[in-house]
């Protein structure tokens, strides 16, 4: 019963904010907020057996992070992101006490929102003539961009192609000709709509994750060859490298400078700037972090930090573009270092498998844009670290 509750109220934030729900993003957040507690008063039997290290590192931020919270200029904010921190660990801890369950509709579930998103993102703009108030009204959502440099769908197309990959190139799993044909028309299905959504952050994730993921698999002898798909695999790294260089303004006559082009003037892609801002949102980061070192400007209040060290000719921005840079500089020095060895213990303690390489993308993902900012991503990096978890690493529980 708990399962299907799960899944139901999971699924319903995922879509409620990946379409971006016009006007309030507060349904799918409070959704994920009470999630965790509903499942623990429906079932009493949760057992937290966790090593040492992650109680002390989570308990460590959770203390860091009130404190901030605490002496927050918005503390109505902080609090939200106070529990988002605490439902995505509670998320976390009730996915390894019920891994075998979830495992079966997991991976069917993402991919299953991964058409959804598309088939939306397709059928938008006609819906938003008929009905004007669908169209979303942040920069938060899957499915349409604000601001027409770029979307999210790729960003989440990331997961699906990631799994399709994996099961393809790794011999732990036995797959037919039928299913090779199946994962190698999938990604041939999403590889366009993850390319045009020109998201220089998820052609970079996609990169390293697959540079990483193949590198994993022929170091512990499980790679598997076969050659529609390391052309394709090749097809895929190399295709977004081309893709970064052309959303940039150029003024030669390369490849990339002529694809720029057509895409700007034909299709109407906004230039990026090379660095995308990043610098300027570093710079408002580190003056941040000096002037507030211990317990920053609270979570989820990024934005007070930009308003008060942004450049003379730039913009203020709600986040630092960086999932550490922003615990840092929101929750921190105290909360933000413990935060990343809570990350890299995680880690440490994964097994090598699907849910692994996925979770590693996001991760990857969220060094350079803000898409942990969205909810359900957020959440659902915790969701894949716990499907990935090595149950034989409690060895040193409380």
């Amino acid at each position: 019963m708990t399962i299907i509750i799960f899944s139901a109220l999971l699924s319903l934030a995922v879509f409620l904010e990946g379409i971006g729900i016009p006007y309030d993003r507060k349904i799918p957040l409070y959704l994920l907020l009470s999630l965790p507690y509903v499942l623990f008063i429906l079932n009493r039997k949760w057992k937290i057996e966790l090593p040492r290290t992650l109680k002390i590192l989570f308990g460590g931020f959770l203390f860091f992070s009130l404190v901030s919270t605490l002496l927050s200029p918005n503390v109505r904010t902080s609090i939200e992101y106070l529990f988002l921190y605490t439902s995505a660990f509670l998320f976390f801890v009730y996915i390894i006490n019920n891994k075998e369950q979830i495992e079966r509709f997991m991976l069917p579930l993402i991919f299953a929102f991964s058409a959804l998103f598309v088939i939306y993102s397709l059928a938008l703009p006609a819906l938003i003539r008929t009905f004007p108030f669908l169209e979303p009204q942040f920069g938060y959502q899957v499915v349409f961009s604000k601001f027409f440099s770029h979307n999210h769908l790729g960003d989440f197309l990331l997961l699906p192609l990631v799994m399709l990959f994996y099961y393809l190139l790794s011999n732990r799993n036995s797959t037919n000709n039928r299913s090779i044909i199946y994962y190698l028309l999938s990604i041939i299905l999403f590889l366009p709509y993850f390319l045009f959504s020109f998201s220089r952050s998820a052609y970079l994730a996609l990169f390293l994750t697959l540079v990483l993921m193949v590198a994993g698999l022929v170091r512990t002898k499980m790679f598997k060859f076969s050659l529609p798909a390391v052309i394709l695999l090749v097809f895929s790294l190399l295709l977004p490298l081309l893709f970064i260089f052309s959303v940039v303004q150029r003024y030669d006559y390369s490849l990339s400078s002529r694809i720029s082009y057509l895409l700007t003037n034909r299709y109407g892609l906004e230039y990026k700037e090379e660095s995308g801002n990043r610098l300027e949102y570093l710079s408002q980061s580190f003056l941040s972090i000096r002037k507030n070192p211990l317990f920053g400007t609270g979570p989820g209040n990024f934005i007070e930090a930009s308003n008060k060290f942004k450049g003379n000719y730039s913009t203020p921005t709600e986040t630092a573009h960086n999932v550490f840079l922003e615990m840092l500089v929101e929750n921190g020095v105290l909360a933000g270092i413990v935060f990343v060895f809570l990350i890299f213990e995680l880690l440490r303690r994964s097994q090598r498998n699907v849910y692994f390489y996925m979770a590693l993308g996001l991760l990857i993902n969220f060094q350079t844009d803000y898409t942990y900012r969205i909810y359900f991503l957020f959440v659902l990096f915790f969701i894949l670290l716990g499907l990935a978890y090595k149950e034989g690493s409690i060895d040193d529980r409380l």
